[in-house]
């Protein structure tokens, strides 16, 4: 292509040869160019790392001297503390945790316990003894009674022997008459309340331990029944109880029975006691009287049932002979 002359400076930094005149072509001028900014790229890249040298260096003794200094000490303290008051107070609380809940199945198990024992002094005793020891120091009576009277009126069948079994272990656990009225009205508010043939079970043991009248107050505002309603279900209570301790004292004579020897523990004076013996004796007396009237009957139909059977069959072979 054609060339042009270009006037050049001695000592031409791009290396081209000196002298006044020198010809270049397009291609070459493109290449110088190309080759300026490359190396002004080169230079600005260079000082941009040197900046940045000396930034990180002057970072790092900022640094150095801000972890040396007794701030950063005095922080850093505070932090370690934090953490290990923080760590120490999650490892308390699962501690805690699995403790209440060792204590409660504890409480659980003595309860069952002690319901099982029925009205056996010396168990009961025994058995309080074991549960406190394994408990350890702590107030946990009002817990244990509340607990146990729950479980007797749930696991017991109702009777005498429930009744004594609950004045035992008031007596065993030194429960006072207060006490052994808010073990009642625990029973019903925190472990019975939404078992109302429970609760009259528990009603029913608790007007007749010595409990106060608060604690038949507030078994009975759990029952959803009218006061006349829970008044029948426990004469059907009581009337049951006492004719299942008349069939075992008689060995299921009662026309033969006498008052059971344990009518008061039911909460019978002795006039009460006989007018139920009396009333139940009636009752089997009618029962077996209506069973033998029945058994007649029923003989009676047989018998004639088979006299008719035997004409029927007369006739029938008379014919055959005729």
């Amino acid at each position: 292509g054609a060339a042009r002359r270009v006037r050049c400076r001695d000592g031409d930094a791009l290396g081209v040869p000196r002298g006044q005149y020198v010809s270049k072509s397009p291609q070459q001028l493109r290449q110088e160019a190309e080759l300026r900014q490359l190396q002004a790229a080169q230079q600005r890249q260079a000082s941009s790392r040197v900046q940045q040298r000396r930034r990180r260096l002057s970072s790092t003794g900022a640094r150095s001297d801000m972890m040396s200094s007794g701030w950063f000490s005095k922080a850093k303290g505070g932090l370690v503390k934090a953490s290990v008051a923080a760590a120490l107070a999650g490892v308390g609380w699962q501690a805690q945790r699995l403790f209440r809940g060792r204590q409660r199945d504890l409480i659980e198990a003595f309860a069952e316990a002690m319901a099982y024992h029925g009205d056996r002094r010396a168990d009961l005793a025994s058995t309080t003894r074991e549960f406190r020891k394994r408990l350890g120091p702590g107030p946990y009576t009002d817990r244990m009674a509340s607990r146990y009277m729950a479980a007797l009126a749930t696991e017991r069948a109702l009777g005498a022997d429930a009744v004594r079994g609950a004045k035992a272990t008031a007596q065993v656990l030194g429960l006072s008459q207060k006490a052994l009225t808010e073990a009642f009205v625990a029973a019903a508010e925190e472990h019975l309340a939404d078992r109302p043939s429970v609760l009259g079970k528990l009603l029913f043991i608790a007007e007749r331990v010595g409990a106060g009248p608060e604690a038949s107050r507030a078994i009975r505002a759990k029952l959803p029944y009218g006061e006349d309603y829970v008044d029948s279900l426990q004469a059907m209570l009581l009337r049951n109880t006492f004719r299942a301790a008349v069939d075992k004292a008689s060995r299921n004579e009662p026309l033969t029975a006498d008052v059971p020897s344990d009518f008061a523990d039911l909460g019978l004076t002795r006039d009460k006691a006989e007018a139920l013996l009396d009333k139940y004796k009636a009752e089997v007396a009618e029962a077996r009287r209506q069973a033998e009237a029945e058994a007649e009957e029923g003989a009676e139909e047989e018998r004639l049932r088979a006299e008719l059977l035997a004409k029927v069959k007369a006739e029938e072979d008379k014919r055959a002979d005729g």
